[in-house]
């Protein structure tokens, strides 16, 4: 599994943001990490049903779910949250390689930069399937975030494949 409980654990802000539900288990897991408040994007209403009929999820009181594309969407939900957020970006096809262009990760980036009002910490999964060309864009987008000083990398399906900036000072 791509999200772990233990390197979850080590970002925690009091809200997390999540692009991409699938099965619905980063939501499931940040849950049990103590963030305060989740909200999780989607675009399909198939994975929405899934994660909805699960019990787990029916006990989550702090979870908001939202259907549609994140690169329209995030925006709307960054600018309703004024507190640090946690962001687990992995809105993409399951395709690998898989190229920038065929996802909304390069405009999740540009949202995150122009509408975050905290320093976020931004988490980017799934680091094995982009090319080293759109690897660089990437690591340039998540640089312009403001207050984002530090990258790091954790382990996902492989190890660092997970990408994570954060601020120079973070309590995460």
């Amino acid at each position: 599994m791509p999200l772990s409980n233990e390197v979850i654990n080590r970002y925690l802000n009091p809200v997390f943001v999540e692009t991409g539900l699938e099965n619905g288990m980063a939501v499931f897991i940040a849950g049990a990490a103590g963030f305060k408040t989740i909200h999780s994007i989607e675009a399909s209403e198939h994975y929405l049903e899934i994660v909805r009929g699960d019990p787990r999820f029916k006990a989550m009181t702090n979870v908001t779910l939202h259907k549609g594309d994140s690169a329209k969407i995030l925006a709307g939900v960054i600018e309703s949250i004024d507190e640090p957020i946690t962001f687990w970006l992995d809105a993409h096809p399951f395709n690998e390689p898989m190229q920038l262009k065929d996802c909304p990760l390069r405009q999740e980036l540009e949202v995150i930069a122009k509408t975050c009002k905290h320093v976020p910490t931004v988490m980017i999964d799934d680091w094995r399937v982009f090319s080293d060309q759109d690897k660089s864009i990437i690591m340039g987008l998540l640089k312009a975030v403001p207050g984002i000083a530090v990258i790091t990398f954790e382990p996902g399906q492989v190890p660092d494949d997970i990408v994570v900036g954060q601020a120079e000072n973070s309590t995460c």
